[in-house]
């Protein structure tokens, strides 16, 4: 890509229409550990890099790379991987931004085991999600801002370290700092237990692994 090129892609991205959706695109979550916060609607995401890179398929597109489960109990999580490529200004197509999001399938609620059906289309949509971020889709929302400008519930609060935190940091190498890491993770209150548990089984196997060596 020519510094043109690059020039007018930037321009598109930090655009204030690419970085803050309407206040009718914005639900806030009332409900849970992340109530407070905000949600942005995916089809305004989608309709956003449709305008940015051209419509689904030849300005833009995403790939499931890997998916699996893991089962902790009697609960069941699934992950999803994905791959999103968008068309630059000079039609080359973009190196892939790498995202991946994790949900319940199965879950111990207080009336018993639920099984949702969805969890497979929530994981996906929200690692699409994650990708469009590193383009800038919807910033003024991670900053702590609505498009009224109004500040977000909890941008005041310190930046907690959530399991996509831990996930992020599982792919350091030094045995020594992954388990500080480990013990950090274990005395969170605030990351659900289904999660916690398979990060922690992931760290302590890595461990071992790396011990050995």
């Amino acid at each position: 890509m020519n510094e043109e090129a690059k020039k007018n892609l930037l321009d598109k991205i930090f655009s204030e229409e690419v970085r803050t959706p309407p206040d009718s695109c914005l639900d806030e979550i009332s409900g849970g550990r992340m109530a407070g916060m905000t949600n942005i609607k995916p089809q305004w995401r989608i309709d956003t890099m449709n305008k940015l890179f051209g419509l689904y398929g030849t300005g833009w597109y995403y790939e499931e790379i890997a998916s699996g489960e893991q089962k902790i109990g009697d609960v069941i999580l699934i992950f999803v991987q994905i791959a999103l490529y968008y068309k630059t200004e000079s039609g080359e197509w973009s190196k892939p931004i790498i995202s991946k999001a994790i949900a319940p399938l199965v879950s111990q609620e207080s009336k018993g085991l639920y099984i949702d059906e969805e969890c497979w289309k929530k994981a996906a949509t929200d690692a699409l999600g994650k990708a469009m971020s590193f383009l800038g889709i919807g910033a003024t929302v991670y900053l702590g801002k609505n498009a009224s400008g109004n500040k977000n519930k909890k941008e005041d609060t310190p930046v907690k370290k959530d399991a996509e935190y831990y996930q992020r940091k599982s792919i350091i190498t030094d045995p020594v700092e992954l388990k500080k890491l480990l013990e950090e993770m274990k005395a969170s209150t605030i990351i659900r237990d289904i999660l916690k548990a398979s990060l922690i089984k992931t760290y302590e196997n890595k461990i071992a692994l790396l011990e050995k060596k």
